[in-house]
């Protein structure tokens, strides 16, 4: 579905832009196929371990909500990176 574009979009925007594996802990503590749906199930967000914008932290969150109803749809997520002033 769209909603999950955005999730892996949001994955994709915190690999790019931290230089790291989202949940690299978990992942070498629990080698499992089932990861992704402990990550769902417990709600668990990647930990962001570098400073970056507020603003681009705030839109990688949304586009990680649990719930899809939260995430952005794409044509926001455009707008905010097209036309943000930040």
């Amino acid at each position: 579905t769209q909603k999950s574009d955005v999730y892996s979009l949001g994955m994709m925007m915190y690999l790019i832009i931290t230089n790291s594996e989202a949940f690299d802990e978990i992942g070498k503590k629990k080698h499992s196929p089932m990861l992704p749906n402990i990550i769902i199930k417990e709600d668990l967000k990647p930990q962001f371990k570098c400073q970056i914008k507020p603003s681009l932290k705030k839109l990688i969150e949304r586009c990680l909500a649990k719930d899809p109803i939260d995430r952005q749809t794409s044509e926001e997520i455009y707008n905010l990176l097209a036309y943000s002033n930040d």
